[in-house]
């Protein structure tokens, strides 16, 4: 037999315990609710999201990106600071300088003061910038970057795979390359809205990744500048992933 409180005796001493039992329940039941549980702190301040292996003899370094979609807001084209970049380096420590590959993402005002994000390639040899011609990349392309040193001289590359378009160079200097790093920086105001950034086929002297036992470190310069998380190493420590939140 039932007796429903809101229809007798709603005051009852019965009534009473059991509104009080059925409230406990409920407030436990939204503390341990995922809604209410505490949030994640944020990573430390870091400018840089990707894996580095700075102690590593480096004689040849490449990696597979597929560039990420850049979502742009007009403020964002204003201000040249939000950027990001995708990007395969070594330091070459006999002439003090770094060799990398780049391709370069951020936002202009376009036609019709559209706010578009572009993209730009970049090769750098010894610290110097080289002609990447006519090459253009685009948002969705996958693109192999190389990196190599040694005593016969440095050579970088960027071939877009998708577009089957490329671009290198090289130079003749003897170079020694020590410690290098696979990943994207980020601009010291943030950076603009990205899809995830998908790693792989990352190997340093024909050698994966993960072998090298590199350190990780995730993109954050501040609440609401966004953030970029760096993923584990997958496929035999040759992939990862760098997930994007505002």
């Amino acid at each position: 037999m039932r007796f429903p409180c809101a229809l007798w005796a709603p005051k009852s001493f019965l009534c009473r315990s059991i509104a009080v039992a059925a409230g406990a329940v409920l407030l436990v039941g939204l503390s341990a609710s995922p809604a209410n549980a505490k949030k994640k702190p944020p990573p430390t301040y870091s400018v840089f999201a990707g894996y580095q292996y700075p102690s590593a003899s480096v004689t040849s370094e490449t990696a597979t990106v597929v560039l990420p979609k850049v979502s742009c807001k007009k403020k964002q084209a204003s201000n040249p600071d939000i950027n990001a970049d995708v990007q395969l380096n070594a330091t070459d420590s006999e002439n003090d300088n770094t060799n990398w590959s780049e391709v370069f993402f951020a936002c202009e005002t376009g036609a019709r003061n559209k706010v578009i994000g572009y993209y730009t390639p970049f090769l750098f040899i010894d610290g110097s910038q080289q002609s990447t011609g006519s090459l253009t990349v685009h948002a969705g392309d996958t693109v192999v970057l190389t990196v190599s040193c040694g005593g016969a001289g440095s050579t970088v590359s960027l071939d877009d795979v998708t577009s089957s378009t490329s671009a290198s160079a090289s130079s003749s200097t003897p170079s020694s390359c020590t410690g290098g790093l696979v990943g994207q920086y980020g601009g010291s105001d943030g950076i603009p809205k990205l899809g995830n950034v998908a790693w792989s086929g990352v190997n340093i002297n024909g050698s994966s990744l993960g072998s090298l036992s590199p350190t990780s470190s995730s993109y954050y310069v501040g609440k609401g500048d966004g953030i970029l998380m760096v993923g584990s190493l997958t496929d035999g420590g040759t992939a990862f992933t760098n997930t994007y939140s505002k």
